[in-house]
């Protein structure tokens, strides 16, 4: 088994904070000796339990020379095996890893591959992703491997046999263009005047919430959809469901893909990069053309109309979930490509 230092510095407790977690207890479940290195305002602290070392060191950027001379001495102290960095800021922090003849691995998450080239390997959350680490000289084939997010199975419970009347449609993320909700309410305006009746939810919060809440009102939408801010319990959340839609003109991977599947909704997806990849079209989702609201609408009025393919949808969505994104078989994947590391780096 590996010593391995997972880091990220970032504060809140969107994906890449979740995933950093999850690297944190899968690794250590696997048997590995995880130390988790974060910054003491980081929200995801409060996630982190059970055989992991924990270690926080405050620090106020990627250019911090207090912070770096800090990690430093971490570094020397705990002796790590390899090190893992969660985006772009523990990247910089841990250059020194270089000097002391520690493999640094960063994790590309999204598009913002700048420090990548600072790396001796990259993880990529998608193979588009991987492909254009190595097509951007950031990394070659034998430094870059395509590791997916991760996410827990669970026991939800038993479905309705029939959608709500009127079906009940959900959404959510972070109010920012890429993430497509203005397409969303387009596709919804599209069904309400072919005479279809529902009710519309939108969690979350963030830049775009006023043009949205202002979008929703001239589409004549305002008695239809409710936005209901950050969600806290998302088993609650899809329990409240019938239908998801993934609207995001951009999506590097969508965790959120994977916990409608896992909560068992069917879903409706633009085919954008890791929804793409995660899912097929007609098996385990619904994937309708990009960057348009009538092809996401007509997605919404076939699962309405089928409630037996949306049912079979759901069925086969769990299976895709259990085959290939539970903590043991990521885990495994990040073990497997960590050793090739080494070996490479020794």
């Amino acid at each position: 088994m590996m010593r391995i230092l997972n880091a990220m510095f970032s504060t809140g407790l969107g994906g890449i904070e979740q995933s950093f977690a999850d690297y944190c207890h899968a690794l250590a479940e696997l048997g590995h000796d995880v130390i988790a290195l974060t910054q003491p305002a980081s929200a995801i602290n409060a996630t982190l339990s059970g055989k992991l070392t924990r270690i926080e060191i405050r620090n106020r950027g990627q250019w911090d020379i207090f912070a770096k001379s800090k990690i430093k001495q971490c570094l020397v102290s705990e002796r790590p095996d390899i090190i893992i960095a969660h985006g772009n800021r523990p990247i910089s922090l841990l250059q020194s890893a270089r000097n002391l003849g520690i493999p640094l691995v960063g994790v590309a998450h999204n598009y913002k591959l700048q420090h990548m080239k600072q790396c001796d390997a990259v993880f990529t959350v998608s193979q588009d992703l991987r492909n254009t680490v190595i097509t951007k000289g950031l990394a070659n084939a034998k430094q870059c491997f395509h590791i997916p997010n991760m996410i827990h199975s669970i026991d939800p419970p038993p479905r309705q046999a029939h959608f709500r009347n009127p079906v009940r449609i959900a959404t959510m993320g972070r109010f920012v263009e890429k993430k497509g909700f203005h397409l969303f309410l387009e596709a919804l305006a599209l069904l309400k005047s072919q005479g279809f009746r529902f009710s519309a939810v939108i969690g979350g919060d963030g830049d775009e919430k006023e043009r949205l809440l202002a979008l929703r009102n001239q589409l004549s939408l305002t008695n239809d959809v409710s936005f209901c801010g950050w969600v806290k319990n998302k088993s609650d959340f899809f329990a409240d469901a019938d239908i998801f839609c993934l609207p995001s003109l951009h999506e590097p991977f969508g965790i959120v893909l994977l916990e409608a599947f896992i909560h068992g909704i069917p879903v409706v997806s633009t085919a954008s990069e890791g929804p793409s990849e995660i899912g097929t079209h007609m098996h385990d989702c619904i994937l309708t053309e990009n960057h348009s609201a009538q092809a996401l609408g007509q997605g919404l009025k076939t699962l309405i109309e089928q409630e037996t393919l949306a049912q079979t949808l759901s069925r086969n969505a769990e299976q895709t979930v259990l085959n290939n994104y539970t903590p043991l078989i990521v885990a495994n994947k990040i073990t497997v490509a960590l050793k090739s590391i080494l070996s490479e780096y020794g």
